[in-house]
């Protein structure tokens, strides 16, 4: 079993992702995983599919993982309410993309739709979410204006603007993004850089931009990270939510599987945030990559980042991972051990 800490359904989860993931990609058989009993344990277990973001994930197998009657009905509800907000997502990241090629910005698409479409799903199975888009600094104040002109605006209005002049400078230098909101649409993070923090192997954009792949089921013209450039990304990310849902763990094993093993062996051994992904995601599959060793240090951190996952609650309380001193002091201990690691300066430096 799993070192977790266990709160409400998110072990039982856990270990029904593990089957399906041994599945998808080794053809292991799944074996029933006897739900709870009582109508509160598999109320749990609902509340953590939906807080873990995996109700898709597990929904197509829900005869072979023992689940049926009322809490069967239930998933497929859920699993109906995802893919519409995904198709929701799926619309807007093409509009938004149509929108910025029509006045010439080069820009990626992150996560969202074009990861899912990426790693072979469809590009709705993510669910709800922003449409993270990456475009050059300069091209920012003409992205930002374009979105404005079709009903998107500001979360916070109190940021500078481009005719601020050293205080839009200062944004510029020091932040990431823009998030921009709309009633009717989804929300857009507008990024000029991927990560607050510089390194950590996040490419320039030019350069994600030349390895960038299409991604025509989302749209004509949308254009993703490469898979190598993904895992990065979705390290760091996890890595700096400490690893907050199952979700996580779902993109990085497809998203590890769609590149080479060796240069994923390569990425681990330099980047302390893709050693981190891959040891939280052998917690679940095993063995993710043939040839894996994480050091005692990455290990340990992996456990507390595992534990943290499944610390969450119901839909209804609080997230016991981000609130109250333990939350602060995970975190504080998941940037000390970046910062303390060697090769993250050695990519700093080359960023």
């Amino acid at each position: 079993m799993y070192p977790y800490v266990a709160h409400l359904g998110s072990p039982w989860v856990a270990e029904a992702l593990a089957r399906v993931l041994a599945f998808e990609r080794g053809g292991v058989p799944i074996t029933p995983l006897d739900p709870p009993a009582d109508p509160k344990g598999r109320d749990d277990v609902l509340d953590a599919m939906s807080e873990h973001r995996v109700v898709t994930v597990l929904a197509p197998y829900l005869d072979a993982l023992g689940i049926d009657g009322g809490m069967a009905d239930a998933v497929r509800v859920m699993r109906q309410q995802y893919v519409t907000a995904g198709l929701r997502l799926q619309v807007d990241t093409a509009t938004v993309s149509s929108l910025l090629s029509s006045i010439g910005v080069k820009h990626l698409v992150a996560k969202g739709a074009a990861l899912s479409a990426m790693t072979g799903r469809s590009p709705a199975q993510r669910g709800a979410g922003d449409v993270d888009v990456w475009v050059r600094q300069v091209d920012v104040a003409r992205a930002e204006a374009e979105l404005h002109a079709h009903g998107w605006s500001r979360y916070r209005t109190s940021l500078p603007s481009p005719s601020d002049g050293w205080r839009w400078r200062l944004l510029l230098a020091v932040g990431n993004e823009l998030p921009q909101k709309d009633a009717d649409k989804s929300s857009v993070d507008l990024h000029w850089r991927l990560t607050q923090i510089a390194g950590e192997g996040i490419p320039r954009f030019e350069d994600a931009y030349e390895r960038s792949v299409p991604v025509p089921s989302v749209g004509d013209g949308v254009r993703t990270l490469c898979a190598t450039d993904a895992l990065c990304h979705l390290a760091q990310h996890a890595r700096k939510d400490v690893w907050p849902a199952l979700r996580y763990v779902v993109d990085v094993v497809r998203v590890i599987d769609r590149c080479d093993s060796h240069d994923v062996l390569v990425m681990a051994s330099r980047l302390p945030n893709v050693a981190l992904a891959l040891t939280v995601a052998d917690i679940v599959t095993g063995t993710t990559v043939e040839g894996w060793r994480p050091d005692s240090r990455t290990c340990a951190l992996a456990l507390e980042a595992w534990r943290s996952c499944l610390g969450l609650r119901s839909t209804l309380a609080h997230r016991q991972r981000t609130h109250g001193v333990q939350g602060l002091k995970l975190r504080a201990r998941s940037e000390w051990w970046q910062l303390r690691s060697v090769p993250t300066w050695t990519a700093r430096a080359s960023w």
